[in-house]
């Protein structure tokens, strides 16, 4: 093993010293170190899959943990910049012939010129181990402040629309209904321009390249936000893929409750040749309320509709193969959903939130409840669960995919998760 000389090792610990008292000096408001640490262990249970409706196979259970650190940087040397950074590297614990982690992994993106190998452990893809190491720089991004607008350039996050749970226009990274860490959207690498135009009002334009700067990877978009009649409007134009968007959003409060709308109108692959109006072409609705119902009690429902989803759980199969499901990050197979759940709020720093997601086309649902508890100042933890029920899948030698499914929940893992966090 190749050894550094004593004089390398003193010369590195010499910079890393004077590194970290440089910038220990500089104010908090130039130079900011954050982050977070998080632990979370899943239990997950897949269905029961009927073998020519002669047997039952069941998965044993099923355990995964995780622990990840995100650590935040952020340089303002003047009023009008300002450079962020955010770094992840996390470790998974897994069954290596399982592939339930499939279903609940993290939201990612295809919007990136240019990234590095995510896996650090194992080296190779076929090795068999129980531990994966893997690490995204998930922002670097430049901010510039002038008297008219505001610049982003680099990787950076970039979420819009109105509805709670189904968003139709947020679409330039995929997210699962399942997905348990929500709190940090995957960073696209993408050239921003903000206009501010009056009160709670813009103008939003950008690109959002692909890889390689390759056109049809490459996203664009015109986004417009107004305020009047008391509400928030926002219209929005993009390029995706080959596809065009048409999205609009409204939200407004009355009284107690705060309703919203969320559509978007593609047209898939129009800018291909041989392209036929109507032929792909899809929209997508979520329309829905919230309502206070007592002190710290709300409740909400939310209604889904897509046009280019299956009626029949027979099509599953075929849609989740299509250009309309993946490009344009669809994690929902049928056509009309409802979702109805509440929260309290039972202290200051306790919370109880639970959702029923229905697939109102083959009647399967899903269950989602969470605690929420803030143990001590920068310390949380949450206690939650996923269970799916419906019709569960037929395993089909003879049929391509094999198993087949006859309902959407009926065919996902259940699981039981708790997670701690730390902020810094």
């Amino acid at each position: 093993m190749m050894r550094l000389r004593p004089s390398h090792n003193k010369r590195n610990i010499v910079f890393g010293f004077l590194f970290i008292c440089f910038f220990h000096q500089i104010p908090a408001e130039i130079v900011n170190f954050s982050g977070y640490y998080q632990s979370d262990f899943s239990i997950y249970t897949a269905p029961w899959i009927t073998l020519e409706n002669l047997d039952l196979l069941n998965y044993p259970l099923t355990g995964i943990a995780d622990e990840n650190c995100r650590l935040k940087f952020s340089f303002n040397p003047l009023d009008w910049l300002s450079l962020n950074v955010a770094y992840q590297i996390g470790l998974t614990f897994e069954d290596p012939s399982s592939v339930l982690s499939l279903f609940f992994g993290e939201s990612e993106s295809r919007y990136r010129l240019i990234d590095f190998n995510k896996k650090l452990f194992p080296a190779s893809s076929a090795a068999e181990t129980n531990a994966r190491l893997l690490h995204n720089l998930d922002r670097l991004n430049l901010l510039l402040y002038t008297e008219i607008a505001e610049i982003n350039i680099g990787r950076q996050a970039i979420s819009w629309g109105a509805a709670r749970f189904v968003n139709p226009t947020d679409i330039l990274t995929y997210s699962s209904f399942m997905e348990m860490e929500t709190e940090e959207k995957a960073g696209v690498d993408a050239f921003r321009i903000r206009i501010p135009i009056g009160f709670m009002q813009e103008i939003d334009t950008g690109i959002v390249f692909g890889e390689s700067f390759l056109w049809e990877k490459t996203a664009c978009f015109l986004r417009s936000k107004f305020y009047f009649w008391e509400s928030d409007w926002t219209f929005l134009s993009m390029k995706f893929f080959n596809s065009l968007l048409f999205g609009f959003d409204f939200t407004k409060a009355l009284g107690s409750s705060l309703i919203w709308l969320e559509t978007a109108f593609v047209l898939t692959d129009v800018l291909k040749s041989g392209y036929t109006f109507g032929n792909m072409d899809y929209i997508r609705i979520s329309v829905g309320f919230d309502y206070n119902i007592a002190g710290a009690l709300y409740s909400f429902i939310e209604y889904h509709f897509n046009s280019g989803g299956c009626e029949k759980a027979e099509d599953y199969d075929d849609y989740m193969t299509s250009s309309l499901y993946n490009e344009g990050s669809i994690d929902l197979l049928a056509r009309h959903y409802l979702n109805v759940g509440f929260n309290y709020d039972i202290s200051s720093v306790m919370s109880l939130s639970a959702g029923v997601l229905v697939n109102m086309n083959d009647f399967s649902f899903s269950v989602l409840p969470i605690f929420k508890h803030n143990i001590e100042e920068n310390i949380y933890f949450s206690l939650g669960a996923s269970i799916n029920v419906g019709i569960a899948p037929v395993l089909d030698i003879y049929s391509v995919p094999p198993i087949v499914m006859n309902s959407e929940f009926g065919s996902y893992p259940s699981t039981v998760f708790c997670s701690i966090k730390f902020y810094f």
